[in-house]
């Protein structure tokens, strides 16, 4: 049986993001039946994205201080979910779920209706990679990001032709103090809806994206503390590619070609690493892990206990035999394998060159496979 389908991101979006989008981009014949029903949805709930707004503008004023975020980073398929949903077995960290990823502009109106409908039509696994999905399940911000302002990355998934958004929000390249204000204040609005469902609860949030605003989120949340998972190349690249086609792609509101997403993945790969890179040093010693995802896989409770040890949190015992439960569920998941072409291979050895040096991954010859 064929698994539910994820309608488009914006379809939740508030109208003024939506018609400020409509605007500025120009949309493909193909896609216009999509656009036309996302601005009749949007149109619709309007009036409930008021009221939704307003409720946020209230809880806003009683919530309560707490320390700062917890960060998973790291290239998208670098294994940032399987630490995420780890951390969150955790009760005394709050999160982001799919619910409120899903409708970030009725999340207040919609109660247990809305709900019920969103668990009953969302998929129960990823398409990328079969992992579960559910609605109480921890998921990143990027997207909802998207559906509350002009200032998320994500926006350079549904317009693929415009690299604006990743450049001015990611790499933040040109970006001048008046337009980082306003991505800071968009971010730092998200982060405190995640927050008002978890009153006085210390943050985990995990956003491939992150993995180049070091600097920025520094800017935000001074005593921070960031997770940056990475992985072979090798794997993370045809893997990434997999989600664009199964995932991402789906979300294109413009035409674009399979070598044009090629070229991409490689380009953010090459950009959110190098910048990764060059910030990290802002980031005080004792506030950042480096974890392989070869590592993580082989003694997840390890990385965990030296987590908890590092950043000086408590980690209870029924915490504990919660997440090694979990550990246990997960000895039956397969991971996809990847075949690359001796093309391919080339082109990774050439362009992510630094990603070898820098974490000592070794490199094949382009005809030869890791068996050989």
């Amino acid at each position: 049986m064929k698994d539910k389908q994820i309608a488009h991101q914006l379809t939740i979006a508030y109208l003024p993001v939506w018609i400020r989008l409509l605007c500025r981009h120009k949309i493909s014949w193909a896609k216009v039946p999509k656009v036309i029903f996302i601005t009749l949805i949007t149109l619709l709930l309007a009036p409930f994205h008021l009221i939704n707004w307003f409720i946020i503008f209230s809880k806003s004023k009683k919530d309560k201080g707490r320390p700062d975020p917890i960060f998973i980073v790291g290239h998208w398929r670098s294994g940032t979910t399987f630490l995420h949903y780890l951390l969150c077995k955790d009760d005394s960290f709050g999160y982001l779920t799919y619910y409120q990823a899903f409708m970030p502009t009725l999340i207040f109106v919609g109660g247990r209706l809305l709900k019920s409908i969103l668990s009953a039509g969302m998929p129960t696994k990823r398409p990328q990679d079969d992992v579960r999905l559910a609605t109480n399940l921890p998921t990143e911000e990027e997207n909802p990001l998207a559906a509350i302002s002009v200032y998320s990355a994500s926006l350079s998934f549904y317009f693929p032709r415009s690299e604006y958004y990743y450049r001015k929000y990611v790499l933040f390249e040109g970006t001048n103090d008046s337009k980082k204000g306003q991505w800071k204040k968009a971010y730092r609005s998200m982060v405190m809806q995640i927050g008002i469902r978890f009153p006085g609860k210390q943050l985990i949030i995990k956003n491939p994206h992150n993995t180049g605003r070091i600097k920025e989120l520094l800017e935000l949340f001074p005593n921070a503390k960031f997770i940056y998972l990475y992985r072979n190349p090798y794997d993370v690249f045809p893997s990434t590619q997999l989600m664009y086609d199964k995932v991402i792609s789906t979300q294109y509101l413009q035409k674009y070609s399979g070598a044009e997403t090629s070229q991409k993945i490689m380009y953010y790969y090459q950009t959110i690493l190098r910048r990764y890179l060059d910030s990290k040093k802002l980031i005080q010693p004792k506030n950042l892990i480096e974890i392989s995802y070869r590592n993580l896989l082989d003694d997840p409770m390890g990385i965990i206990n030296k987590t908890y040890k590092q950043f000086d949190l408590i980690l209870e015992n029924q915490t504990y035999a919660k997440m090694s439960e979990y550990i246990r569920a997960q000895k039956n998941y397969r991971r996809n394998i990847h075949q690359l072409e001796p093309e391919l291979r080339k082109r990774i050895n050439e362009d992510l060159d630094f990603v070898f040096e820098e974490y000592h991954f070794s490199k094949l010859e382009p005809s030869l496979t890791e068996n050989e």
